[in-house]
């Protein structure tokens, strides 16, 4: 509304200035209140048709100037009506403005130039586009025709404005008279030229018949060069070839046909400021309009978002993050990096977190990620991704289908990152590559499966280097330690689990504790797991410390509140390397300290969490109880293996013959032992 209302006070004050102008009435200074009093009261009197057109123009001017606002438009208005200081302008200047192409530029200087000299771009910006706007159609018409000397006169000293001696406004008044005869004269020659030119095509002499066309346009291009009548012409006959090229009816809806129609229809009138304003306004309505379905768009957009994550439908809320994407808009490469940190939220997020619908949302992102990738890049990273999202919900999930799935593809991602073209990316899927192999070896207790996880480790090595890249050198280091140590427990092999505490030392020579706190944990973990296995083969108390020692650095990073389940799992292991130590100290208070230290872990590894875990952890638990019984007398030595029994029937119950095979027969002997023990 407040631009509205500033496109009247404007016209309004660039009418008065144009009759004051056309009156030839001296006046020392015109306070710029007085000036909005006398165009107000000279409306109903003048050109009603050229006002609106004026008020039409500096309404759109404003409406389509992004960077003005109802509240600069405000600021304007208010020095308009007097309401920030004194504003004046003398007669001189408004006959001065009004023989220029730009009469609003000149008013708006003259009046305003220092006074808003303190103000923004947009206020300064509005009171410019108001008064070039109006004035320049009031200059074109016949709306000053109801100011007389006499009448502006007396109205001005009604007013307390001080009347100068007019010779020097008389005399610019017959100059400007002049100069418009001359600019008549020009017109009709530039008319008279057109139209009798032979060589014109067809459409521009059809044009040239439009009589009110003609004249409006020679008359813009006379004004626009007064001194190079040929430049004119040329111009001219442009202008009637861009009016001549119509657009044929379309199928666009009948609005749109109605308003460039309309357009058409003023202009043909030799309306062109109105018809340059119609279509202003209608851009500006049409914009308004896409923005408010825009919006609208991605409201309902949001929403679906919303309630695909309540109802926990990942595929279909993977369609709405992309459509929400690709909607905004830019380039496809831009899109598809917007699509790849989008799945980098949901992915991290369910990782760190442990939220398995997360992860789901995650892989369906990546698999939308696939089909919107266009070359061999883009489609490398996308099966990269894809396949740390398959293979960490496949972890979360003891799903060996999922974890198959991942080995699948960082395969297909190696055949687009290849070690020639990129030889860093091409060693981080290798990486990967390794890791879903050690989980499905370690599993599947399968050998073959541990063994191309070494490979693919020592493949990855061979480009992430300790001098080229010492964290991912690190990085991979410590996953060839796990593979190394899972292979030498499946192979009852000393020399890989120290193969194992070799590469692990190695990692926590550039993943230190200042660098990398959680990856230093992380190893430190790693480190205390080969330790505890090789100390209980060898039955070696003082590995089986070290191990400990290691677990213990660890949870100093790894605490519950910033990495739950992983402070749960080293809660676990530190409960492994306890129970071997009590069993070969004889000392109930070390078993003791194992089962407390089982028990936090299963605060955070639960079964609808992370259900194999949980089951591992069941079973360390039944080991330890089951020792435990071993130091006792025999009435609480019972009770102990009771405890023991329901705690790896717990684990049976998730771990399979078919999913996990090794789990499943070793958690059986593990029973059968315990029950045997119970027989009387």
């Amino acid at each position: 509304m407040s631009r509205t209302l500033l496109a009247q006070h404007g016209t309004e004050f660039c009418l008065a200035a144009a009759g004051i102008a056309a009156a030839g009435v001296g006046a020392a200074t015109v306070p710029a209140a007085v000036l909005l009093a006398m165009g107000a009261e000279k409306w109903s009197l003048s050109d009603r048709r050229t006002l609106s057109k004026a008020r039409d123009r500096a309404t759109a001017a404003l409406f389509a100037e992004g960077a003005i606002t109802d509240a600069d438009a405000e600021v304007v208005s208010d020095y308009l009506r007097g309401g920030r200081g004194a504003v004046a302008l003398d007669a001189h200047t408004m006959v001065t403005a009004f023989a220029t192409d730009d009469p609003g530029a000149v008013l708006a200087q003259a009046a305003f130039g220092s006074a808003l000299a303190a103000e923004t771009d947009g206020v300064r910006l509005a009171l410019r586009l108001t008064l070039e706007s109006a004035a320049r159609v009031l200059r074109d018409g016949n709306s000053a025709q109801a100011f007389t000397a006499e009448g502006v006169s007396a109205l001005l000293r009604s007013q307390g404005v001080l009347l100068a001696q007019g010779a020097a406004i008389k005399s610019d008044t017959a100059a400007l008279r002049e100069e418009t005869a001359a600019m008549k004269a020009m017109i009709a020659q530039l008319t008279a030229e057109v139209r009798g030119d032979a060589g014109l095509s067809d459409d521009i002499k059809r044009m040239a018949q439009n009589e009110k066309l003609l004249i409006a346009l020679a008359k813009r291009y006379a004004e626009g060069s007064p001194q190079d009548f040929d430049g004119a012409l040329r111009g001219l006959e442009r202008a009637l070839e861009v009016a001549a090229n119509r657009r044929a009816p379309s199928n666009l809806p009948s609005e749109v046909d109605a308003i460039v129609a309309e357009a058409d229809r003023l202009s043909d009138a030799g309306e062109l400021d109105a018809a340059l304003a119609h279509m202003q306004n209608a851009l500006a309505d049409s914009a308004d309009r896409i923005a408010r379905e825009e919006q609208a768009r991605a409201q309902l957009v949001n929403s679906a978002i919303a309630k695909a994550t309540l109802a926990r439908n990942a595929d279909v809320l993977a369609d709405l993050l992309v459509a929400r994407i690709t909607e905004n808009g830019g380039t496809q490469a831009e899109q598809f990096a917007a699509v790849l940190a989008e799945q980098d939220i949901w992915y991290e997020r369910g990782r760190d977190q442990g939220l398995s619908f997360d992860l789901d949302v995650a892989i369906a992102v990546a698999h939308q990620s696939m089909a919107l990738a266009e070359n061999v890049a883009q489609r490398g990273a996308a099966a990269n991704l894809l396949g740390n999202a398959l293979q960490t919900r496949g972890i979360h999930a003891s799903d060996t289908d999922l974890l198959e799935q991942a080995v699948a593809s960082y395969r297909t991602a190696l055949t687009e990152r290849t070690q020639d073209r990129v030889p860093l990316e091409w060693a981080a899927t290798q990486n990967n590559l390794g890791a879903a192999l050690t989980i499905l070896g370690e599993r599947a207790a399968d050998t073959d499966l541990l063994e191309q996880a070494v490979t693919a480790y020592r493949a990855a090595l061979t480009e992430w280097t300790q001098d080229c890249v010492p964290l991912d050198w690190a990085m991979t280091q410590n996953n060839l330690g796990n593979a190394l140590q899972f292979l030498g427990i499946r192979a009852s092999d000393t020399d890989l689990l120290e193969q194992a505490v070799v590469a692990f030392r190695a990692a926590l020579t550039e993943w230190t504790q200042d660098r990398v706190p959680l990856k230093w944990a992380m190893t430190q973990n790693n480190l205390g797991n080969a330790l505890n296995i090789l100390g209980t083969r060898t039955s070696d108390i003082d590995l089986l410390e070290q191990a400990a020692t290691a677990f213990r650095a660890a949870l100093t990073e790894r605490t519950q509140d910033r990495v739950p389940l992983d402070w749960a799992t080293t809660q676990n292991n530190l409960g492994n390397a306890l129970t071997s130590l009590g069993h070969l100290a004889s000392d109930t208070d070390l078993l003791e300290q194992a089962v407390t230290a089982f028990r936090a872990a299963l605060t955070e590894l639960r079964q609808d969490r992370v259900p194999l875990q949980w089951a591992m952890t069941q079973e360390n638990l039944a080991l330890a109880f089951e020792a435990w019984a071993s130091l006792i007398d025999d009435a609480e030595a019972t009770a102990h293996l009771q405890t023991a029994l329901t705690h790896v029937d717990a684990a049976l119950t998730v771990f399979s013959k078919k999913q996990t095979p090794y789990n499943h027969d070793k958690a059986t002997r593990l029973r059968d032992d315990i029950r045997a023990k119970l027989r009387p």
